[in-house]
This record gives C-alpha cells, sequence and structure tokens, in this order.
C-alpha cells in the first residue's frame, strides 16, 4: 500500500491581493458573462510519509496539525488560516472549481521535509503548489468544466494567468479532489491547446 499522504490548505484572513487581480484580469479576457463570479488562492502543501503505514494518516495529521500551529514553518497564524485536508478542499460549494499547478521541478522541498522529520519523526516527502478556487453563479454549476478550462488557460500578453504552461504543471478539479492533488513531477507539463489542456478536468 502507498504511504499516507497529508494535505495542508493555507491561505489568506484577508483580501488576497493576487487573487483580486485574478479576478479582475478574467473579466477582461472572459467577459462578464464567462467570468468567474469569485477566484481564490490558496497553497497546498502535500506530505508524503515515508516510513509509515497507510492506516496512520488519521494519528500523524493529528500530530502534524498540533505542531503546525505552533511553527510559522507553513504558515503566518497572524495572517493565514491553514487547514488539514480530509477528502475535499478547503474552498468548496456549488459551481466551484479548482485550478491546482505547480512550479515544474520547484515543488519538492527537502528543508520542510527534514524539518517535519525532526519535529513529528520519520521521513517526508513534501511538495508544495497553489489552488485557485474559482466559482461561477449556480445557474452556471452545468457549465463549469469549460468554463474553468477557460479559465485556467487564459492568457495574458506575456502568459498564462493561473497557469503559466512554460513553467508549470495544473490539473482541474470539478465536483471532485484527489489525495495527492498536485500534479507529480514525472507529469508531462501542461499546455494550452485548442479544446483543452494536458491536465484535464477531474
Amino acid at each position: 500500500m502507498s504511504p499516507p499522504v497529508l494535505q495542508l490548505w493555507v491561505e489568506r484572513l484577508a483580501l488576497d491581493p493576487a487573487a483580486w487581480t485574478a479576478a479582475h484580469a478574467l473579466q477582461l479576457l472572459l467577459g462578464a458573462t464567462d467570468a468567474p463570479a469569485r477566484v481564490g488562492r490558496a497553497d497546498l502543501w502535500e506530505l508524503e510519509a515515508l516510513d509509515a503505514p497507510a492506516d496512520a494518516r488519521a494519528e500523524l495529521g493529528a500530530r502534524f496539525d498540533a505542531w503546525m500551529r505552533t511553527s510559522n514553518l507553513f504558515m503566518n497564524p497572524g495572517r493565514d488560516k491553514a487547514l488539514v485536508l480530509d477528502g475535499a478542499p478547503g474552498d468548496n460549494g456549488e459551481a466551484t472549481g479548482h485550478v491546482v499547478c505547480v512550479d515544474r521541478g520547484l515543488a519538492e522541498s527537502r528543508a520542510h521535509g527534514i524539518t517535519v522529520g525532526h519535529a513529528i519523526g520519520g521521513r517526508w516527502r513534501i511538495r508544495r503548489g497553489n489552488v485557485w478556487t474559482l466559482q461561477w453563479a449556480p445557474e452556471r454549476a452545468e457549465d463549469v468544466p469549460g468554463l474553468i478550462e477557460q479559465a485556467a488557460w487564459a492568457k495574458r500578453r506575456h502568459g498564462g494567468l493561473l497557469v503559466n504552461a512554460e513553467s508549470q504543471d495544473a490539473r482541474l478539479y470539478v465536483a471532485a479532489w484527489d489525495c495527492p492533488a498536485l500534479p507529480p513531477a514525472e507529469e508531462a507539463g501542461a499546455k494550452a491547446q485548442a479544446g483543452g489542456s494536458d491536465g484535464g478536468v477531474a
């Protein structure tokens, strides 16, 4: 069986300037009819417990959660809120989709893995990515799979808005969530294509 994977969702308590800018840009790029009504952004950390049995996930999650809140390694308690996920994204709802992306070749953090190992024991492989949460009006729920594809690969003059196809890999989720959710290191780079992307919609 595969080692257990913990997912940590970290987002700003206050307004996130990057999310506000992305929401405004999508209004311009997609038009008011197809642009999401709300855009959010969060860090997603995935922590693979390399030495632990698969059934140890709940225990490890509780130990990590207690330690993480006493440390500033993953979040700033005065600025951020953090959730250890339990099989679902930290920001969900009707007519909502998620764009999960990683910087190609830069997602893994050995320093974080070593620190967590010292704190709660074991060997850890830790990767970090970003999650864009896009929410449309409830009456557009059936259209979200197509709309999120358009939004994820929307391009500004100098590259992708939510996903930069030249340097990032991405996966799209609608009414689904994987653990792990981050694109694996060996996955081919996500590229904007006519009618879709390499990432696909889960």
